[in-house]
């Protein structure tokens, strides 16, 4: 199979933004085509900085999806308080106040406005098989899953993507370099892929349409 014809993983790491000057989830994102991920998973790689902006996230994901098709898709952002890699369960609609790098923040501080305040999304993922699965690897950092993912850009781009398929997205938060390598990260992103993908593989039927129990 060429690499045209494999199934697309679309992988997004955030630049820079606040204090941060290199932005760990970018440095080890840009890594993984050396990883040699997409030989061994039979996949196309895409992987992208995303500029730290609500408009351009609001105005670019979604266009992402439609244009590329992806199988999977996992945005990935840094932590200052990680000291593991965190998968995050889900995101929430609204409470979004912190300035990004341009000054802005969301009208209503909402994600999409026609959702109540307390909407949120769940993936569809089993993150916490995907961290169990990745732990017993034996990789330097250890693998978590977290509820909170932070109401700042790194949620708002997560539940704009799990609105579009909740069931292959993920977003994934990293350490700073400080704390463990990139070289180490991408290899551990590289192995959550490869389980998510598993997961994907095995499923026989496709979601329903996201209800009542998925946006809360």
């Amino acid at each position: 199979m060429s690499n045209a014809d494999r199934r697309v993983v679309y992988v997004t790491g955030f630049g820079p933004f606040r204090d941060v000057t290199e932005n760990a989830s970018w440095a080890a994102v840009r890594l993984l085509p050396e990883t040699g991920i997409e030989t061994e998973l039979n996949i196309r790689l895409v992987i992208e900085e995303v500029p730290v902006a609500y408009d351009h996230v609001s105005n670019e994901t979604c266009e992402r999806w439609r244009a590329l098709s992806p199988h999977l898709v996992v945005h990935v952002g840094v932590s200052s308080k990680a000291t593991d890699v965190q998968l995050e369960t889900k995101a929430n609609c609204a409470g979004y106040k912190g300035l990004d790098v341009k000054g802005c923040v969301p009208i209503d501080g909402k994600c999409k406005r026609e959702l109540d305040e307390d909407a949120f999304i769940l993936s569809g993922l089993d993150l916490s098989l995907v961290a169990s699965n990745v732990n017993k690897l034996g990789l330097p950092c250890h693998v978590a899953t977290s509820e909170n993912a932070g109401r700042y850009l790194c949620e708002f781009i997560y539940f704009t993507s799990l609105c579009v398929d909740r069931k292959r997205v993920c977003f994934i938060h990293v350490p700073p370099e400080s704390i463990c390598q990139s070289t180490v990260i991408a290899s551990i992103l590289k192995a959550c892929i490869g389980e998510m993908l598993k997961q994907l593989n095995e499923a026989v039927t496709s979601d329903p349409p996201v209800n009542s129990s998925q946006v809360q």
